[in-house]
């Protein structure tokens, strides 16, 4: 839930008095919601904007819109995949883009759920539909003689967003002081490095 003392504008929001840590990590885990959302909202819209008004009557509106055609054309690929399949096994525009552009349709389901139960990463999505079993980015970069070690970050918010979606947003938030403490304390290290990145950014 967002705290009331945060307000939303076209360009920016505003802190209008002093929020706690779990509601500053509220603020925070919604904006990462919504930036994976507003992807799949234009999806939608466009389909039903096809449906309802037609494809030039569409375009003409994304247009007057300003949508980027970039975003335009991810959010078209994204339409083949429906909102309960994306629900269902909590995937990412990412993943959705990989299934709608390297999995046959009849065979979405499948991969969808292989993705959330063995926490694949939209790049290891994709290696696994390829060669039709489950790739990690380890063996994939030892086939290709590569590797640093580093974790994916896709994979990582894949994780958290399946983690996300087993909890649930209700019991998330009536969980008890005790556990949302624990919550903060194994996350905010992530916290502080985006605001260590962003700082860094803002001094450049």
């Amino acid at each position: 839930m967002i705290p009331p003392s945060i307000s939303f504008s076209a360009h920016g929001l505003e802190v209008k008095s002093p929020i706690s840590k779990s509601e500053f990590f509220s603020a925070l885990l919604f904006v990462k919601q919504a930036e994976n959302a507003t992807l799949f909202y234009l999806a939608d819209l466009i389909t039903y904007g096809k449906k309802n008004y037609g494809e030039e009557e569409t375009a003409l509106a994304l247009e007057q819109s300003q949508f980027d055609l970039h975003r335009i054309t991810q959010a078209t690929r994204l339409q083949s995949i429906e909102s309960t399949l994306r629900e269902q096994y909590a995937l990412t525009s990412e993943h959705c883009y990989i299934l709608a552009q390297h999995c046959p349709p009849d065979r979405r389901t499948e991969w969808a759920e292989q993705s959330f139960k063995n926490g694949l990463s939209a790049h290891e999505l994709q290696k696994s539909i390829a060669a039709n079993q489950i790739i990690r980015k380890k063996e994939s970069a030892e086939k290709a003689g590569t590797g640093s070690g580093i974790p994916l970050l896709s994979s990582i918010i894949f994780h958290y967003n399946r983690w996300l979606h087993s909890i649930g947003k209700e019991k998330l938030e009536n969980l008890p002081n005790d556990d949302i403490e624990k919550i903060l304390t194994t996350l905010m290290p992530i916290v502080e490095a985006c605001a260590t990145l962003e700082q860094k950014l803002a001094t450049k």
